[in-house]
């Protein structure tokens, strides 16, 4: 079950990267206190406290692979037409959740764009199952 924020700003809690005992941080336990929400009533700039989380480097990794002609895996995503249709991180986890150990990010459809109902967290085996013929026509 998705744990929300306790300071009401309705968003979902960000997980712990690891455990810091100084901060009350246990890894893998939704966040109490996310520094910077306490400004979300103000006209302050937002902050989904998930920066540098597992979730928010699978959100970062695949918009580059879909939106930067240098990224070196360019050619395989944007390059071919897939796209990057999530608005923002916050749409992002909320149609995904926390990523679970060992999992990584996929298209259920390869063809398909990084969008909602087409991403979900898989196995390495799963993803070996989902790959497009890679083999020449001849």
């Amino acid at each position: 079950m998705l744990t929300l924020c306790e300071c009401g700003c309705g968003l979902p809690a960000p997980i712990a990267p690891k455990t810091n005992t100084y901060r009350g941080w246990v890894k893998g336990q939704p966040l109490r206190f996310v520094k910077g929400h306490q400004r979300l009533g103000s006209d302050a700039r937002r902050s989904h406290g998930m920066s540098h989380t597992r979730e928010w480097d699978s959100y970062c990794n695949a918009k580059r692979r879909c939106t930067n002609p240098n990224h070196e895996f360019w050619e395989d995503y944007g390059g071919r037409g897939i796209e990057f249709r999530f608005a923002n991180f916050e749409e992002f986890f909320a149609e995904l959740g926390p990523k679970p150990e060992g999992l990584t990010l996929d298209r259920i459809n390869n063809d398909g764009h990084y969008e909602k109902g087409n991403v979900r967290w898989a196995t390495r085996e799963q993803q070996r199952g989902n790959r497009r013929d890679s083999r020449k026509a001849a």
